[in-house]
């Protein structure tokens, strides 16, 4: 289904820039159904975004039990989101920034968009690999990820970085053609704040390569945001 909806763009303020908007969508999307609504977290983890009240239940997938011990979560299912195959569809899936750590995304996607109930909502978060950071981040080996998380970032964070593989088959442009086939109702880019004095080196690449390519190139906007509707294009 072709969509006119636009990019959101917030060169600054992270991913957190959209989940405002993000909230609203789910809880209209909610308070539209009746019954209870089935939410799962495809690769669970404990630095999520979103909390869920009654009549909401929450089940998380992911190959380590230890990433499924938040008492959130109602069902847990040990497995990963490349190769688990279930009948059992949800109302709302939530892949937030999974994708980029594991060797088959683009399986990965299509499965989580068979875990989406038809006319349910699917809801990914990824690094845009075309990025300055994106980029850096897939040249780099995970030690330097260790070393970066901790000395840029904006704000403390209490996990080790998983093994990134950061696949091109996931760049914003990727994602967006697997999914167009489908309502897409919001998908937005964001950057990202780093603290300290390696600030001004990284804002001085970000204007350089601005410069060489006569502004067609963003490389500040280093996170993808999308969510759909799975609602295939009529063809009456």
């Amino acid at each position: 289904m072709s969509s006119n909806t636009m990019p959101v763009v917030y060169p600054k303020g992270g991913t957190k820039a959209h989940i405002p908007i993000i909230h609203q969508l789910i809880n209209n999307y909610i308070s539209s159904k009746a019954g209870v609504v089935r939410v799962l977290e495809g690769g669970a983890a404990d630095r999520d975004y979103f909390r869920f009240a009654s009549p909401v239940v929450v089940t998380g997938i992911d190959i380590s039990a230890q990433e499924l011990a938040d008492a959130k979560y109602g069902e847990r299912i040990i497995g990963d989101i490349q190769t688990y195959k279930t009948d059992i569809t949800y109302d709302i899936v939530i892949c937030w920034y999974v994708l980029e750590h594991v060797r088959d995304p683009e399986g990965a996607l299509l499965n989580l968009l068979e875990y989406t109930t038809e006319d349910g909502l699917t809801i990914i978060a990824v690094p845009n690999v075309w990025s300055l950071k994106g980029l850096i981040t897939k040249c780099t080996p995970s030690w330097f990820h260790k070393v970066a998380r901790s000395v840029t970032l904006s704000e403390n964070r209490d996990y080790e970085p998983f093994k990134t593989y950061l696949r091109f088959s996931i760049s914003p442009a990727n994602i967006v053609r697997h999914c167009s086939k489908y309502e897409i109702i919001y998908q937005g880019y964001s950057g990202f704040v780093i603290k300290g004095y390696l600030n001004w080196a990284y804002q001085f690449m970000i204007n350089v390569l601005k410069i060489l390519s006569l502004g067609s190139y963003r490389p500040e906007l280093s996170e993808f945001i999308l969510v759909i509707r799975k609602r295939r294009e009529s063809r009456e």
